[in-house]
């Protein structure tokens, strides 16, 4: 993404979370009219869709507080972005990583690191915290969104250093020991 993209999604994150005085993903679904529904989708952390001109998340109710919380700024970054009605957008889809669809999870994953986290909260936890896992966890975010906040504060001229992402759960077993 280039740093145009990044600050385009930026500046939309942006007017929402001062339109609504919130970054809280729950109630802005609420104020944009979006329907957020918790089931067990197995293979899913989140999707979102546009049904009978009704925007819907659909969250994976067996994931902690934390997870949902990050999947819904991420789904609502889909629906934000205008992803669901461009062509080529496919719900449910994410593990088809095509070239629209890695840009579009990357610009959603963007908005909801921009959403949840300020710069200045994000650069306080990487001061404090040595371990990628506790710097995300002292700011309640998923390490997926941590890492795409680190690389929009690159973007920005600093230097940080881009945390690698361990396979399977590792994350959130070192996210969960870092909050304990």
């Amino acid at each position: 993404m280039n740093i145009q993209v990044i600050e385009h999604i930026e500046n939309i994150a942006g007017k929402l979370t001062r339109k609504y005085g919130t970054r809280d993903p729950y109630e802005l679904a609420d104020w944009l009219d979006c329907i957020v529904d918790f089931e067990d989708y197995p293979k899913l952390q989140g999707f979102c869709n546009i049904i009978l001109g009704v925007r819907v998340i659909g969250l994976n109710g067996r994931s902690d507080y934390y997870t949902r919380r990050c999947a819904c700024a991420h789904e609502l970054g889909h629906l934000t972005l205008g992803h669901v009605r461009q062509a080529g957008f496919q719900p449910g889809h994410m593990s088809d990583f095509s070239n629209l669809t890695a840009r579009f999870e990357a610009e959603a994953n963007c908005f909801a690191a921009s959403l949840l986290m300020s710069d200045a909260d994000t650069l306080e936890a990487i001061r404090t915290y040595d371990e990628p896992t506790r710097a995300a966890a002292s700011i309640y975010v998923c390490p997926e969104l941590f890492q795409a906040k680190v690389r929009i504060l690159n973007s920005k001229g600093y230097r940080l250093n881009v945390p690698e992402l361990p396979r399977g759960s590792e994350w959130k077993l070192q996210s969960l020991r870092a909050l304990s």
